[in-house]
């Protein structure tokens, strides 16, 4: 689905820039189209690519493929994209800052029964960590989780489950 997130250059913004939405964009790929809308909410930007026609797997009929929601300031947001022809979500970004000041990036990917969870941290002196979780039974378990300072020194465990099986320093 690359083609689907960048819309080819030279396509024209419509002639009605008040309507609803507030900017969109369509185009054909190998018989597929992609329509591009971007929304204005007052505090924050919507974008939605749906996606009509058929591949070599699947038949679509204006489902939406991926939708982004980001605060104005551009400080925060979501970024969801969906499993073919359904509503589930297939991998999802979020991004903002937490009550420290400190900014947070989660990426989850699902995977049939199972998943994938990933969850940076970087605090405003440099400092952050990374946490990684693995999704069994609808449960996600931490898998690895390291910390670094703001002089670049740090630590890591490993986990099996919900054990720590290894760790270390460095710097």
């Amino acid at each position: 689905f690359g083609y689907a997130f960048t819309p080819p250059s030279g396509l024209a913004k419509p002639a009605a820039s008040l309507d609803d939405p507030t900017w969109r964009r369509t185009w054909t790929h190998d018989g597929l189209t992609m329509t591009l809308s971007v929304y204005d909410r007052g505090e924050q930007y919507v974008w939605e690519t749906r996606l009509d026609g058929k591949d070599e797997n699947f038949t679509y009929n204006n489902w939406l493929f991926m939708k982004i929601e980001e605060s104005k300031d551009g400080k925060s947001g979501t970024m969801t994209v969906y499993k073919p022809v359904t509503t589930n979500m297939e991998a999802q970004w979020n991004w903002g800052t937490d009550a420290n000041g400190a900014y947070v990036v989660t990426h989850i990917l699902e995977e049939g029964d199972g998943g994938t969870k990933i969850v940076v941290s970087q605090n405003p002196d440099d400092s952050g960590s990374l946490k990684f979780y693995e999704k069994s039974d609808n449960i996600y378990k931490i898998d690895f989780e390291c910390q670094w300072t703001k002089e670049g020194t740090g630590q890591y465990k490993q986990y099996q489950d919900g054990a720590i099986v290894q760790s270390g320093t460095w710097g």
